[in-house]
C-alpha cells in the first residue's frame, strides 16, 4: 500500500483509514509499527476489541462482499467519491482479501476512479 499506491500517487485525492487489531498470535499494539503507512492521507486506528472488523463482517452482504468470519481483517475496501453511508457504505468499488494478495485489484479500482 505505502510503496505501490501512496508513494506512486502523491497528488491523488485519497483517504485511507487503516484499522489495526490483534488477530494473530504475534499481533499487539506494542509491536504495531505505525510508520508502515507514513502518508498524510492515512488515518490509523487501533481497535483492541475488533469492533470495526466485526461490524463489517455483520454487514458484508448489505455492503456487497464475501468474507469468512467472524471478523473482517487483512482486507481492503474501496469506496469512490460518490459513496454514501446511511446504514452501510455503498457502493463498494473493490473488496480484497488479503491486502497483499489482492493489491492489483485495489490498484485497478483506484486507477478507474482516478480516470
Amino acid at each position: 500500500m505505502q510503496s505501490e499506491i501512496l508513494e506512486k500517487n502523491p497528488d491523488q485525492q485519497l483517504q485511507v483509514h487503516a484499522v489495526w487489531f490483534r488477530q494473530l498470535a504475534g499481533d499487539s499494539r506494542g509491536a504495531w509499527d505505525s510508520s508502515l503507512l507514513d502518508d498524510s492521507r492515512v488515518t490509523e486506528y487501533w481497535d483492541d476489541r475488533r469492533i470495526v472488523g466485526s461490524w463489517f463482517y455483520e454487514h458484508r452482504n448489505a455492503i456487497g462482499f464475501d468474507h469468512h468470519g467472524p471478523v473482517v481483517w487483512d482486507s481492503s475496501l474501496l469506496f469512490g467519491p460518490e459513496a454514501t453511508w446511511d446504514d452501510v457504505p455503498v457502493p463498494l468499488e473493490h473488496f480484497g482479501y488479503t491486502v497483499i494478495a489482492r493489491s492489483d485489484g485495489l490498484r485497478t479500482g483506484l486507477t478507474t476512479l482516478w480516470s
